[in-house]
């Protein structure tokens, strides 16, 4: 496979890596907003930086999948706080996240926020 890859036979489809592995993001939404440390490539631990939500703090499993270049999809289950489903798209080059939150009565929550590095 590698050959016809090299040879221009098949397309050489090279997978594009998650930018946040390893550091600190900030996804602000006006009246509250969450610290996203990605840990590694599966797990994060996500904050309430504002206090509106009584500094709830979860450690998850998230996957990440590439959308485009610079927007991407991550999404987790919240196992040991809210036990809702949360999915992000995140466009890291244009700063902006979108959520859903899935929660477990039923409720779905759509939100638009800013997205950034953290220090």
């Amino acid at each position: 496979m590698c050959a016809k890859a090299f040879t221009g036979e098949i397309p050489w489809e090279v997978a594009q890596l998650y930018p946040f592995v390893g550091r600190k993001a900030k996804a602000d939404f006006g009246d509250f907003a969450f610290g996203l440390d990605f840990k590694t490539n599966r797990e994060m631990t996500f904050t309430d930086l504002t206090g509106a939500f009584g500094e709830l703090s979860d450690t998850v499993s998230y996957t990440a999948v590439a959308i485009r270049p610079g927007v991407f999809m991550a999404y987790w289950l919240e196992p040991n706080s809210t036990r809702s489903n949360v999915t992000h798209v995140q466009d890291i080059a244009g700063g902006t996240v979108y959520t859903n939150i899935a929660a477990t009565d039923g409720a779905f929550t759509n939100l638009k926020g800013k997205l950034s590095l953290m220090n």
